[in-house]
Order: C-alpha cells, then structure tokens, then sequence
C-alpha cells in the first residue's frame, strides 16, 4: 500500500509504504510536462516506511508550487510495483 499527502505551507511530502518483506524502494519526481525534478533509493523494511521529500529538485533548490508525478518501484515484495500518482505542493 502506498498513501501519500499533500504539502502545503512548505511541509514536507511523506509517503508511507507497507511491504510484507525487505526490499529497495526508488522514489522518481516528475513534473507533469515529465522533467525528473528528484530520485532517491532507500532500503525498505518489512512493514511501514516512510520516505520524504523535502520539495527540492536535484540541484537542491526548492521546487515551484504545482503538481508532481511520482513512480514508486519496489523490486521485491511488492506485486503491484511501480506504483504512479501525483502530489501537490502548495506554497
């Protein structure tokens, strides 16, 4: 499962993905027009984990008010992977 939220105010995005077993987790932002604004990879436990995005791009310059493209990929553990929706970020 994945659930995500959005940001205003300059609040961090935090998805929370639950796995029945360890495994990778790869975080790819897009902006709608399909820029890669940020990626990162963490290793997943099993249960809850959390990954946030601080609103920076990869130069690590704030990102513009708007709306993103995320694309989760879990190689293990995760049939449903990747998984794509969109958050807000609302200065």
């Amino acid at each position: 499962m994945v659930y995500t939220n959005l940001s205003t105010a300059g609040q961090p995005i935090q998805m929370a993905v639950t796995l029945d077993e360890p495994s990778p987790i790869a975080l790819s932002l897009y902006t709608v027009s399909g820029e890669l604004v940020y990626q990162a990879t963490v290793q997943g436990n099993a249960g809850t984990n959390v990954i946030t995005w601080n609103l920076v791009n990869r130069a690590g310059q704030p990102v513009a008010s708007g709306l993103y493209v995320f694309e989760l990929v879990i190689p293990d553990g995760f049939p449903d992977s990747p998984v794509s929706g969109q958050v807000a970020v609302i200065h």
